[in-house]
């Protein structure tokens, strides 16, 4: 009785090596919100098949029966498993033989049909909006005692930093989840109104006659919010940085394959 070794011995022997191409001829209807893809694409299979060595010379003389019964050799029983439903496909099968005369299958499968597959758009390409965003500070020049003229910039601040996500959001890809972008502008409309909110404190100060105290207070709040708001452009940008190199480093590491593992068909 054969043990434990080798019985996987004899399986890594007998190990089919297949090597696939998938192109898409065409790609329509995309769907980012569900993640989805209406396309029509060819996949191409190929593995070795040594019953069918030495028949070279037979398929050269036009015998080519036995080549088509595809059910008497191995066949690695492929499929696609992000079909949104069964697609339209059409197999078809064909020989091919290296320099060598070793025999290969190459099986060729045109599917037409709607895909799933994640996107992955929540670091979708952003603008910056530090300008937009750190111009809020600059109603700290303001007086005080002007508390309509400091609300009334930072609201038009505000307003401007609203209407700049509403028409950026009118062009990008419609998703389910927040991308980087939305929560970048999420946190800078809250500083935003965390500025305003301060305005008003200070000012509820200064109108209690502590002329004095407000100013200071002031000041303080202004060091307070400029450092919260360095520091969120700071870890933002470490953040979006670290996204980039991620996936630079993850296509990287596909595109890295042995040049002799790959057969051309």
């Amino acid at each position: 009785m054969a043990s434990e070794f080798e019985i996987m011995d004899i399986m890594e022997q007998r190990k089919t090596d297949v090597y696939i191409r998938v192109v898409f001829i065409r790609i329509r209807e995309i769907n980012t919100a569900k993640e989805t893809f209406a396309a029509k694409a060819l996949v191409e299979a190929q593995w070795r098949e040594t019953k069918l060595d030495g028949l070279e010379i037979e398929l050269q003389h036009g015998e080519d029966q036995k080549l088509t019964k595809w059910a008497d050799y191995w066949n690695p029983l492929l499929y696609v498993s992000n079909c949104v439903e069964e697609p339209e496909e059409s197999i078809s099968y064909q020989m091919h033989y290296d320099n060598f005369g070793s025999a290969y299958i190459v099986q060729k499968r045109r599917m037409k049909g709607t895909f799933i597959e994640k996107m992955n758009l929540s670091s979708y390409p952003f603008d910056t909006q530090i300008l937009i965003g750190i111009l809020i500070f600059a109603t700290f020049a303001v007086d005080i005692e002007r508390i309509q003229n400091r609300l009334l910039l930072s609201f038009i601040l505000l307003l401007s930093n609203i209407t700049f996500k509403f028409n950026i959001s009118q062009t990008l890809p419609k998703v389910s989840y927040l991308t980087l972008l939305d929560k970048y502008v999420i946190v800078q409309i809250g500083i935003m109104c965390l500025v305003c909110l301060w305005h008003t404190t200070v000012f509820l100060v200064y109108d209690n006659h502590d002329q004095s105290l407000a100013s200071y207070c002031d000041k303080f709040g202004f060091g307070i919010l400029l450092g919260l708001y360095a520091l969120f452009q700071f870890t933002f940008f470490l953040h979006a940085l670290y996204l980039i190199m991620k996936k630079e480093r993850f296509f990287q590491d596909k595109d890295e394959v042995p040049k002799n593992s790959v057969t051309k068909f």
